[in-house]
């Protein structure tokens, strides 16, 4: 099956002058409710306390800012479609790519808002998906790794369990949570978990037999992983997403007339890049874009980096050397045949959400756990606290939203998901939920929203704190046994480099690094206390 091209609208890149940041004295802190604010301003511009009130609060808050929800014609609530995406980077025809084949997915752009500036709060799966999931921060949950969500996040009540309480049938199809029985009970129907007789995660994503084997030691090998890419020439329902698809047509097809919460997972482009031939047919691959930034950035510590250990533990990736320009070629061929796969399947349900007369009473949010590094900063994969790491698609539809077929640079972050979800569905945000709803951008694009967005990874004993702002990104790797000493630094100045290429820490200049230093503080102020030492202070 070949995926017709479509129309690719010209993207707004995510590093463009936007200005220099018109709330460049909020913090993250004033989110919530807090008063410590910076007075560095990022441009030099002069703030005082009657121009903070006018503009800051109101804007960064919320409170003066129009309110949206959705609502069907009739009274009835919202159904909710809630699509993720793993290792999904901005590589579709809506965020500019001429290259890429996505039809389905920018169809879907153009009557949605595209987010230009979302930012996962940990580019790993399991963390990316539970701050999502939860509501909350890494640091809240204690969630860094692959960690089962309910046994650290038990306490609070999940996204889809928040609607399951108010009256909808919810699903999960695929990969939602990263481990498949995480919150169970939150679901009415039983997880749907695409996997053959015989076979385990490890070897669903292939077709060959030689792939599968290898991933699951037969034959006295060691059980680990096939291949990273492969072509083959087996029926499109063999594979796990085409399955995801059906299930969800199906489910759609039996809940049309009640409230519904679908989570439907999508795993490709997920290593391996697994995908039918006809996928792979969609591509040139000696035409396909190098990376436009191939070496690690300068000024960087070891630490900073990652071998792309992820990357190198596939059967015929090497171990200690350098990929050669064929196998980097085969990766992004793969990722690109990958990236149309998933969203043929997706197209599939969207379709069926037209078909059924659904799309209009059903608010649509398509995401990516994080983003993925094809070689660009001299890596594979993920696991870093970069900008192209943690820039991810965010993709929204809601009935009767004023900023349909739009696009926003506000900056957001993942644990805005949760709240947003509700609140355009008329549903109370849980008091758990750490981040707020980005209604008001669904309402006006160019609203005020957050004046930086928070991510973090934690390598070893070092945690590393990063913020994006309108034109910085600036990290910090704390060593969390020697009580949060700074081992290392990093500035990258994105409205000139952005790429992110050079790290300005070790030269300057020092007023910047100073205010980001402050600003990255306050956004770690504001997050609410732990569960663990919540959990303390009530048996106190």
């Amino acid at each position: 099956m070949a995926v017709a091209p479509g129309q690719h609208a010209a993207g707004q890149g995510h590093d463009g002058n936007r200005g220099t940041g018109h709330i460049n004295r909020l913090t993250c802190a004033s989110m919530h409710g807090k008063t410590k604010s910076i007075h560095r301003p990022e441009s030099g511009m002069s703030w005082n306390r009657r121009r903070f009130l006018a503009t800051g609060t109101a804007a960064a808050c919320g409170l003066a800012l129009p309110r949206w929800a959705a609502a069907r014609p009739d009274g009835r609530p919202l159904n909710v479609l809630f699509l993720p995406v793993d290792d999904l980077r901005p590589l579709l025809g809506c965020y500019g790519d001429g290259v890429v084949k996505t039809p389905h997915l920018d169809r879907l752009a153009a009557r949605s808002l595209v987010f230009d500036r979302a930012y996962c709060n940990y580019p790993v799966c399991g963390p990316s998906r539970s701050s999502v999931m939860t509501g909350l921060y890494p640091d809240q949950s204690g969630i860094y790794g692959f960690e089962n969500a309910d046994s650290k996040a038990g306490r609070v009540t999940c996204l889809p369990q928040h609607f399951k309480n108010n009256g909808y049938r919810t699903a999960r199809l695929g990969k939602v949570f990263n481990n498949p029985l995480d919150f169970a009970p939150a679901w009415d129907e039983k997880p749907f978990q695409p996997l053959q007789p015989g076979r385990t995660w490890r070897s669903a994503a292939y077709q060959l037999k030689e792939n599968q084997d290898l991933a699951e030691g037969v034959g006295g090998a060691k059980r680990g992983f096939g291949a990273a890419t492969e072509i083959a020439d087996a029926p499109e329902e063999n594979y796990e997403d085409a399955w995801v698809a059906a299930q969800a047509i199906a489910f759609l097809e039996q809940n049309r007339d009640r409230p519904f919460f679908l989570a439907a997972g999508f795993n490709r482009p997920h290593l391996p890049f697994a995908a039918p031939r006809a996928y792979w047919d969609l591509y040139d691959p000696d035409a396909l874009p190098p990376t436009l930034w191939p070496g690690a950035p300068s000024g960087i510590e070891p630490f900073m980096t990652t071998p792309w250990a992820e990357l190198r533990a596939y059967s015929d990736m090497p171990k200690d050397d350098r990929l050669t320009p064929g196998r980097e070629r085969r990766l992004r061929h793969g990722y690109y045949a990958s990236v149309s796969f998933a969203d043929a399947q997706i197209g599939r349900v969207l379709d069926a959400l037209d078909r059924l007369q659904l799309a209009e009473n059903t608010v649509v949010m398509l995401w990516g756990d994080h983003s993925f590094h094809l070689g660009d900063n001299g890596i594979w994969a993920k696991h870093v606290n970069w900008e192209m790491t943690n820039r991810s698609p965010l993709i929204v539809h809601a009935p009767g939203m004023k900023a349909a077929g739009k696009r926003t640079s506000a900056l957001v972050e993942f644990v805005d998901l949760y709240p947003t979800l509700a609140e355009s569905c008329g549903l109370p945000v849980p008091s758990t939920c750490a981040g707020r709803p980005m209604t008001p951008l669904l309402a006006d694009a160019a609203a005020a929203f957050r004046p930086a967005a928070l991510s973090q990874y934690q390598r070893g004993p070092l945690m590393s704190y990063s913020i994006r702002t309108e034109r910085w990104r600036y990290s910090e790797w704390r060593n969390r046994p020697q009580g949060g000493t700074v081992a290392g630094r990093e500035l990258y100045d994105l409205e000139a480099d952005p790429g992110g290429t050079r790290n300005l820490a070790a030269e300057g200049p020092e007023p910047v690094l100073k205010e980001m230093a402050a600003r990255l503080q306050a956004c770690l102020d504001a997050i609410p206390p732990a569960l663990a030492a919540t959990a303390e202070a009530k048996k106190g």
